[in-house]
């Protein structure tokens, strides 16, 4: 990343990746802030014949200990319970949302 500014957000992009720490380690030096969703492992799990692009889906822990081990510090935990229902506070979904700051 080249630019700077208020926020970056990565709405399912994550896990398509497979490694994601040097995006996430240019976003913190671009943006104070990062919005990241990827789906929830432990609601909706991964198989590659179901999500042949995905590398992987993040239970809460594995996304919080990638996040920091990038100098992420998480601020708020969302969630969706579906692909057409809201984002809400605290929800146990098939997709994590969560609001970063820098460490």
């Amino acid at each position: 990343m080249c630019w700077t500014g208020d926020a970056i957000v990565s709405f399912e992009v994550l896990e398509h990746m497979p490694d994601p720490c040097p995006f996430l380690r240019g976003a913190y030096d671009a943006a104070p802030l990062l919005l990241v969703s990827v789906p929830n492992e432990s609601v909706w799990p991964h198989t590659a014949r179901l999500f042949p692009v995905h590398q992987r889906h993040y239970r809460r822990h594995e996304l919080e200990a990638v996040l920091n081990e990038c100098g992420w510090q998480v601020h708020s935990w969302w969630g969706q319970e579906g692909g057409h229902s809201p984002v809400e506070p605290e929800t146990r979904g098939r997709t994590i949302v969560v609001r970063c700051g820098r460490g």
